[in-house]
């Protein structure tokens, strides 16, 4: 890895995104940022409350609308990195709303970028595209993380061939 500057930025629904990408950061010696919509939908795959449930329906639709969510503001300024890398989960094959508000808001100002997801199927070639369609940028790097592995414990094979193809 040529880049001397990494971030990581990640949006966490049950806490799969954020444990690969705390994998990451901690491969690449990487700073980490975690998005945080300014009114939290508080939304948990693994959740079996009425109310966690129609708040997935309500996050499911949201992604599914392409709508984007207000975001607090970054702690990191991306300028100063030359890799931004950005992990999500899925939400019914699309970007959750703070991925996407995080695209249409900072796309620009990434040099580089990577991106991978958190999900049930093996390849997500959708949400990897709506990535680079919201972000403006072409990948370096694209990687589908299963989530029953992530689960499992089982994902740290996975960090390494995505480390390894940075």
């Amino acid at each position: 890895m040529t880049a001397s500057r990494i971030l990581v930025v990640f949006y966490t629904s049950s806490g799969n995104t954020q444990a690969v990408a705390e994998a990451i950061a901690a491969a690449l010696s990487a700073d980490i940022e975690r998005l945080q919509m300014v009114k939290p939908l508080e939304v948990n795959i693994h959740g079996k409350s009425v109310g966690n449930f129609i708040n997935i329906v309500r996050a499911g639709m949201r992604a599914r609308r392409d709508h984007s969510a207000a975001i607090q503001p970054l702690t990191h300024n991306l300028a100063d990195y030359d890799l931004v890398i950005i992990g999500t989960p899925v939400y019914g094959s699309r970007l959750p709303a703070p991925v996407r508000a995080f695209c249409e808001q900072y796309g620009t100002q990434i040099k580089t970028t990577a991106f991978f997801c958190t999900g049930e199927s093996l390849t997500n070639e959708l949400v990897f595209e709506l990535l680079q369609q919201t972000c403006g940028k072409t990948p370096k790097v694209t990687y589908p993380f299963h989530a029953p592995k992530i689960l499992a414990g089982e994902f740290m094979p996975q960090v390494e061939a995505f480390v390894a193809k940075l």
